[in-house]
């Protein structure tokens, strides 16, 4: 901690247990403010070395810096390859094309419930699949169980039915369920069903508690030195993410030390109709992005729609935006780098001026108004 911040030199003594931090104040620190706890983003480091990063999901801040690598500036071919919103798990190279990016079904969880016996349903089953965290719950005849983790095991989901559901209580000793869980699947037995007036109704279960692939949160990638490679997946859908492209050309950010090299970034997305809107700031040296609009109307959007951005500074040597399949729009007014557009498949559309009714001053050029901005 940096007493200096405190107002006083006064000796500040930390001690804590099972994570919690006690802070004691010397007597001679007058008026202390109240401490705010702050969660710290992690940071992946990738040193020096051609390092091969495959992001699948991000649901909180993260930095990930690459090192230094002998790029264009220095006669070398060396450098990172950095890939968001692909299956981390597939291991193509990227000379092959490297890892598949999740489609829309992927980015959202799914819970299938299944009958194992049509007469009187005395075994089901729930399947989870594209869930990597959160929790669900189960209900049955109007009652529902208190939410569960996405991991959790037979025996927690067996303890959560039978606390909330009269129906899957034990009598005694005597159990009314039973669970098994067999990779994605748990396996639920009803041991009273004959008493329960079969067939029984299938078990439902709620989903909008559980997390799924995708990026949806804020990730900042920097290969720092060499010939660094960024491929980023959008996925369209409802996903709401900010990621920033800043490649600062050498690791320890002194602009005496940044080299130019052969910096790419890669922008695709999706197979159905996609709206991008392209804009930067004034100065030479601002800020840039390329936003995909998942709103559900992207020519009216509202605050809070979700929209799926990419900032990037003048450092990127050459960015390639694919479109891909279906009926895109691009509207593009300022870049901050070489840009080639892609439209692929299907009929587009290309707009290439200032799309806002207010002007882009210098004042505002710092606002990135792509949430509440209306199409013209």
């Amino acid at each position: 901690m940096d007493r200096a911040r405190l107002g006083s030199a006064g000796p500040v003594s930390p001690g804590g247990f099972r994570g919690a931090y006690v802070v004691t104040f010397g007597a001679g620190i007058a008026d202390v403010q109240q401490l705010v706890a702050q969660v710290m983003p992690p940071v992946l480091a990738g040193a020096g070395g051609n390092d091969d990063v495959r992001v699948a999901s991000v649901f909180e801040e993260t930095y990930f810096k690459g090192g230094d690598e002998s790029g264009s500036s220095t006669a070398g071919t060396d450098g990172d390859y950095i890939w968001l919103n692909v299956d981390a798990l597939d291991t193509t190279s990227a000379a092959s094309g490297g890892p598949a990016a999740f489609t829309n079904t992927e980015v959202v969880a799914h819970a299938v419930v299944a009958t194992d016996n049509t007469v009187s349903n005395q075994r089901q089953t729930i399947t989870l699949t594209d869930v990597t965290g959160g929790t669900f719950t189960i209900s049955f005849g109007g009652q529902t169980t208190a939410p569960i983790r996405w991991d959790a095991s037979a025996a927690i989901v067996e303890k959560a039915l039978e606390a909330a559901i009269t129906a899957f209580q034990k009598v005694g000793d005597d159990p009314a369920i039973g669970v098994e869980k067999i990779g994605n699947v748990y396996w639920i037995t009803f041991l009273k069903a004959a008493a329960l007036a079969p067939p029984l109704a299938p078990l439902t279960v709620a989903t909008a508690g559980l997390r799924s692939n995708g990026i949806a949160a804020t990730i900042t990638v920097n290969g720092e030195q060499g010939n660094d490679t960024y491929v980023v997946n959008l996925i369209g859908h409802s996903t709401d993410s900010l990621i920033n492209v800043f490649d600062s050309g050498h690791s320890d950010f002194n602009p005496a030390h940044q080299k130019t090299d052969g910096d790419k970034l890669t922008v695709l997305g999706t197979n159905n109709p996609d709206v991008f809107l392209l804009r930067s700031a004034t100065a030479d040296d601002g800020l840039a992005f390329i936003a995909m609009v998942n709103a559900p109307d992207p020519h009216a959007i509202k605050a809070g729609d979700p929209v799926e951005r990419v900032n990037y500074d003048k450092r990127l040597e050459l960015i390639n935006i694919d479109a891909r399949d279906g009926n895109d729009e691009c509207y593009i007014d300022d870049t901050r780098a070489i840009i080639t557009i892609d439209g692929g498949k299907r009929d587009d559309f290309l707009q290439i001026d200032q799309p806002y009714k207010p002007r882009r001053t210098p004042e505002l050029a710092s606002v990135c108004a792509v949430k509440s901005a209306k199409w013209i």
